[in-house]
């Protein structure tokens, strides 16, 4: 409900984009995995850390299911995320 996950901490508007995700998920690991991504704290060794990145690029073995903001944008094998630094003015 009203518990803020912080999945990279170090994540900023301004800055680039950031990334986490883990190296390889298993049925058997996917709760310690839920864990260590929920509490903030991934294991550098278990997941792929990026911190203010220009460009995210993913390739997948198989094709997989891409949903962007609650929009499926159907199954995909290679996706890639750039920033656009500066393209947005916000206003507080």
């Amino acid at each position: 409900k009203n518990i803020p996950v912080q999945l990279v901490p170090d994540a900023d508007f301004e800055l680039g984009l950031d990334v986490v995700a883990p190296i390889r998920l298993r049925r058997r690991s996917l709760l310690w995995t839920s864990y260590e991504l929920l509490s903030g704290h991934p294991r550098a060794a278990r997941f792929l850390v990026g911190h203010d990145l220009d460009r995210i690029e993913i390739r997948c073995d198989r094709p997989l299911p891409l949903q962007v903001d609650g929009e499926d944008l159907g199954d995909i094998e290679h996706a890639v995320f750039e920033a656009e630094r500066g393209a947005v003015s916000v206003l507080v």
